[in-house]
């Protein structure tokens, strides 16, 4: 539900924004640079699917950890030295 929530308000400020520019009449030059800003805003909410469902999900932490390897190491490390000669 958090994502369909985040997603929808991204679609909903590009259809406001669409549709003041619309009232506005601006020219179509005007419309393609604030429409490229605020698709921004729109990129933005759809690329937190990863972060919300890592943040709400048990299971999807688990596999993000085990995937990106964070957390505990595998295999114990030993450091390792360099002498100099």
């Amino acid at each position: 539900m958090a994502i369909f929530l985040v997603e929808m308000f991204g679609w909903a400020s590009n259809w406001t924004v669409r549709l003041v520019l619309i009232q506005l009449d601006v020219t179509a030059v005007t419309e393609w640079f604030a429409l490229s800003y605020f698709g921004f805003v729109m990129q933005l909410t759809l690329s937190l699917n990863g972060p919300i469902l890592y943040a709400l999900s048990g299971e999807y932490r688990t596999a993000f950890r085990a995937v990106l390897r964070i957390g505990k190491t595998s295999q114990p490390t030993t450091p390792l030295f360099v002498k100099k000669k």
